[in-house]
């Protein structure tokens, strides 16, 4: 593994994580929107390569010869790596990414996303300071296509803090989120964060419980959607089986913690996979969503769960 060091002594408040994989005509709009950035405190920029094998490797590698005191660059190498079904392969390289940040906050900025704002982390760490109990945040955010051309506003309903409830359906998109460290290295210990399908969701819905996902009004984070991003290559089949895989993930870390919000999930989950792979015929999809609504109510023996399921007027209903 290749290994450019940060010289820089003191702890940032701000680590972004950066993961990227042969993103070359991407990856230098995304380091310089960090390095834009105008704060009264220290940062850093931990990028993770995944192996690349276009020119992103030497991109990152100029940028932190160029940024010692900033830029800490890994090159991983993803050959040999054992695949865990349902999960993209730079899982491994994200959560290693994550693991050696040293901020007091976690930003997430995939490679192919980009700020806009040059005070992002400055709004974001003034609202971690005005709301100490709160561990997770994200921002304005909008999907771009390849060139950076608009598609839409994905926050335009979402300009508030959001509950446990608020994220039954879903929430905000993955660069504008910031979370705690602290947090974050204890879910790093969970088994579960190899697994669980999306990672995203999965710290908004843990990070947010018996608290609050906080909003930060900025200009927005340009999340760019494109033939080899994650969300353009999932199929409905995979996007559904994900929801569930991830409500299964949450109870597994909670328990009986916020458990009402998430027991929701997975009758929504369940009902939504049944449902989808009856009308199209996929009995293997069919037969693992069985499975694992078996293995959750023989896990938390909630034997209501059946009669709950056929309640439909139930599934609506805001969580108290």
């Amino acid at each position: 593994m290749l290994f450019l060091n940060n010289s820089s002594t003191n702890k940032p408040f701000i680590s972004v994580c950066t993961v990227t994989y042969n993103q070359e005509q991407f990856i230098a709009q995304c380091i310089e929107s960090v390095l834009m950035q105008q704060t009264d405190f220290d940062w850093e920029l931990i990028i993770g390569d995944d192996g690349s094998t276009d020119g992103t490797g030497a991109i990152c590698q100029a940028y932190a010869a160029a940024y010692p005191h900033r830029i800490r660059y890994y090159c991983r190498n993803r050959k040999n790596r054992p695949q865990i079904k349902g999960v993209h392969p730079n899982r491994h390289n994200l959560l290693a990414t994550f693991a050696a940040a040293n901020g007091h906050y976690l930003a997430w900025l995939d490679g192919d996303d980009y700020y806009t704002d040059a005070l992002q982390l400055q709004k974001v760490k003034q609202f971690f300071v005005n709301n100490k109990s709160c561990r997770i945040v994200f921002t304005e955010a909008q999907d771009v296509d390849a060139a950076g051309g608009f598609l839409f506003n994905s926050t335009e309903n979402m300009r508030r803090n959001l509950y446990p409830q608020d994220l039954i359906f879903c929430g905000p998109v993955t660069s504008s989120l910031v979370m705690e460290q602290a947090a974050v290295a204890t879910l790093l210990q969970q088994p579960v964060v190899q697994t669980a399908p999306a990672l995203d969701q999965f710290f908004m819905a843990v990070l947010s419980c018996n608290s609050f996902m906080g909003y930060v009004a900025t200009s927005p984070v340009c999340y760019r959607y494109h033939d080899r991003n994650l969300m353009k290559a999932q199929t409905k089949a995979n996007y559904y089986q994900s929801t569930l895989g991830n409500a299964l993930a949450m109870y597994t870390v909670l328990g009986k913690q916020c458990h009402a919000v998430i027991r929701k999930r997975i009758i929504i989950a369940c009902r939504t996979n049944l449902n989808y792979n009856l009308r199209h015929i996929n009995a293997r999809l069919f037969v693992q969503t069985i499975k694992q609504l078996c293995g959750y109510i023989l896990q938390s023996g909630d034997c209501k769960f059946f009669i709950d399921f056929w309640n439909t007027k139930l599934l609506y209903q805001r969580s108290s």
